[in-house]
């Protein structure tokens, strides 16, 4: 395959994984998907919310979520990574709805500490995990659609970076977790 159509592959991958999951979010939030099985598949690929877990939980839920993109975007050559992401997007319209809810419960003048280790928590989730975790479906769909050119007998060159991108991807996923483990621990 040539490189221009490798870019355009990448391009149209991101293209794909973006509006699978911004239509889930959107179908979360608006058509009521916050209790269908899409919610619960979401909750597989996304952290808990904060009031539910320990405090080393988001330590190891951070990283585990960024593995599970990457793996589950493999799968049937990468037909399913849109599944996986648009649960994804309808388990964030969920973390979403309770981020309202605790800036509603907030009161300027007598914020605590322990709101704000919350608001960090919900920044850590869609600033920092929510990319990665888009990033790694990508590398996945990449890697498999590869696969797949390669069982149809086509020439490609090796793969650069793949082991890079996920050690990059997982060591960011540490730091996270380390943060919203310390967020989860003082919101308490």
């Amino acid at each position: 395959m040539s490189h221009v159509r490798q870019e355009t592959f990448s391009q149209l991958a991101w293209l794909l994984l973006i509006g699978a999951w911004s239509a889930g979010l959107a179908f979360g939030r608006w058509a009521g998907g916050s209790e269908t099985l899409f919610s619960c598949l979401g909750g597989a690929l996304g952290p808990p919310l904060p009031e539910s877990q320990l405090w080393w939980e988001p330590f190891l839920y951070f990283p585990l979520t960024v593995v599970a993109a990457f793996v589950v975007s493999e799968l049937l050559f990468g037909a399913l990574a849109p599944v996986f992401v648009f649960s994804r997007g309808v388990w964030d319209s969920v973390v979403l709805s309770s981020l309202e809810k605790t800036l509603q419960g907030m009161d300027i003048t007598s914020t605590t500490g322990g709101q704000i280790w919350v608001l960090f928590y919900y920044i850590l989730v869609f600033v920092g995990n929510l990319p990665l975790c888009l990033w790694a479906s990508h590398l996945g769909v990449s890697r498999s659609f590869r696969a797949l050119q390669r069982l149809y007998g086509k020439a490609i060159r090796p793969e650069k970076g793949l082991v890079g991108s996920l050690m990059v991807l997982l060591a960011i996923s540490v730091i996270l977790g380390l943060l919203g483990a310390f967020a989860v621990s003082y919101a308490a």
